[in-house]
């Protein structure tokens, strides 16, 4: 596999560009949050379209 991971959230916020370059939509997104536990964007630190297609996201620690 070539190429680089897609950061899609990055420091808590959202890239609406890199969306668009990895054609998500905003419903696409709420419903891979709500796979990893998370209810919305807001509680996401990164997130990023790896280059085997699956999403890592990595949620806010709480402080």
């Amino acid at each position: 596999m070539k190429g680089r991971p897609i950061t899609l959230v990055g420091n808590g916020k959202v890239d609406h560009e890199a969306f668009e370059k990895a054609h998500f939509g905003e419903n696409d997104i709420t419903e891979l949050l709500r796979l990893k536990g998370l209810r919305d964007l807001s509680e996401v630190e990164d997130a990023r379209l790896e280059r085997n297609g699956q999403i890592s996201v990595i949620p806010k620690t709480s402080t």
